[in-house]
C-alpha cells in the first residue's frame, strides 16, 4: 500500500510450510506457560493471538516506531478495536 512498505501476514503457529515459525511460538507458549505460576503479571493470560510477521524487502521499506492504538476505551476512530 500507499502507506506500508512492508509485507505482513498472520500466523497461528499450525501453518507447516513457514519453517521454524511454528517452533518458535510453541516455545513462547511453553515459556509463557512456565512462567506463569511464578509471575503475577501472566497469570490473566489464557491464549495468544495469531502473530503478526512483516518482511521489509528494501527500496525505502524500515520499521517505523508507531502505537497501533492511541485510545482508552477501545473505540473510536483513532483505535483498532484491539482493546
Amino acid at each position: 500500500s500507499a502507506v506500508r512498505g512492508d509485507l505482513v501476514s498472520w500466523f497461528n503457529g499450525e501453518e507447516a510450510e513457514q519453517g521454524a515459525l511454528p517452533s518458535y511460538l510453541l516455545r513462547v507458549d511453553t515459556l509463557i506457560d512456565q512462567l506463569k505460576p511464578r509471575l503475577q503479571q501472566l497469570q490473566g493470560i489464557t491464549g495468544r493471538s495469531n502473530a503478526m510477521v512483516a518482511c521489509y524487502p528494501g527500496g525505502g521499506a524500515r520499521y517505523v516506531r508507531h502505537c497501533d492504538n492511541s485510545c482508552d476505551a477501545g473505540s473510536g476512530n483513532r483505535c483498532n478495536g484491539r482493546r
